[in-house]
């Protein structure tokens, strides 16, 4: 939901932007540990084997060429570890290998590049454990963690750009996007492109729509005690300029649907909102000054995160601290 700049690197335990772990992400790729095997040597050992047939077939001398490309380490590194801003030109340049993808002959190379193998390993458990992230950034509606004991990433990774479509970038430290199991389901194999769509360590979510609900529906019901909560409807409000993409989104990962199901929570919010006046909150912090700070009360009265920066903490925050700004206007309105 929040734009992902920054982590902490597990095995250097300190602080690091998220181009500093694209490079620490590369060099545990490439790094020989026990019976894992680097990309670049499967790679070039079906460099070898291609060459020693000597048949002249096209195909068969375009896959040559692609690995005589990617097996060059510094290209490699750039497959890798480029940005976001830099998918379109490998893109472009990759164009002519496209034929060698079709008809699942992507699975092939999908192969060589070694993504089965990464999905087994600690590798994909550092890559999560260093974001930091503990809710889906596609939904953040659900949790997606790391267990410790086990080192193992309890979530899905997703790829933001096709690994069908794209194998070469399927190992990108930016194409790799840590989701839940629900939104990987959802997107499945859909072509996304960072243009049309938004994209965790390019845009925040969050910036771009609010989420509002049935004032007049919410508000009966704190005050005449009709609880019908089917009455209430959640929707996301795009912001100027974000229509397109906010509905993209929300079509891809079915939010509308998904966040229709939290009417109690929204309910909760605003009747919490209601009770803890500013005097009544005042009293709260007071009595308790010395033990809990201001910012701790308050996340404990709404029952999650409330600064916008923290959304990644925890699911249904967004929601949550939208509802409450929702609330509290309406409510200071009509006392």
């Amino acid at each position: 939901m929040i734009k992902l700049e920054k982590g902490y690197c597990s095995t250097e335990n300190k602080k690091k932007l998220i181009s500093q772990l694209a490079a620490e992400h590369y060099n545990r790729v490439v790094e020989k540990k026990g019976t894992y095997v680097s990309p670049i040597k499967k790679l070039k050992e079906a460099l070898d084997s291609e060459r020693a047939i000597t048949s002249q077939i096209s195909e068969i001398n375009l896959k040559v060429k692609f690995l005589e490309t990617v097996t060059n380490e510094d290209e490699f590194k750039r497959l890798l570890t480029s940005p976001l801003e830099k998918f379109d030109e490998i893109i472009d340049d990759y164009k002519e290998f496209n034929p060698l993808f079709e008809d699942e002959g992507y699975k092939f190379f999908l192969d060589l590049f070694g993504y089965p193998r990464l999905r087994q390993l600690r590798l994909m458990y550092l890559l999560a454990k260093d974001l930091g992230i503990k809710a889906c950034p596609y939904c953040n509606s659900n949790y997606i963690l790391t267990i410790k004991k086990s080192k193992k990433a309890n979530l899905h990774f997703d790829h933001f750009y096709s690994k069908s479509k794209y194998p070469y970038l399927s190992l990108n430290f930016y194409n790799l996007i840590p989701c839940c199991a629900t939104c990987n389901t959802a997107k499945s194999n859909k072509d996304f492109n960072h243009k049309d769509y938004i994209h965790p360590y390019k845009d925040s979510f969050a910036d771009k729509f609010d989420f509002i609900t049935d004032r007049d529906a919410i508000f009966d019901m704190i005050l005449n005690g009709n609880k019908d909560l089917n009455e209430m409807k959640v929707m996301l409000k795009p912001k100027k300029g974000h229509e397109a993409h906010v509905d993209r989104h929300d079509k891809t990962f079915n939010l509308s649907e998904i966040y229709n199901e939290h009417s109690d929570i929204v309910y909760e919010v605003y009747a919490k909102q209601y009770i803890y006046t500013e005097q009544f909150k005042s009293l709260i912090i007071n009595n308790f000054e010395g033990k809990f700070s201001k910012e701790e009360i308050n996340r404990f009265i709404l029952g999650n995160y409330i600064s916008t920066s923290e959304i990644n903490k925890r699911p249904l925050s967004k929601l949550m601290q939208d509802i409450q700004k929702e609330a509290k206007n309406v409510i200071e309105t009509n006392r």
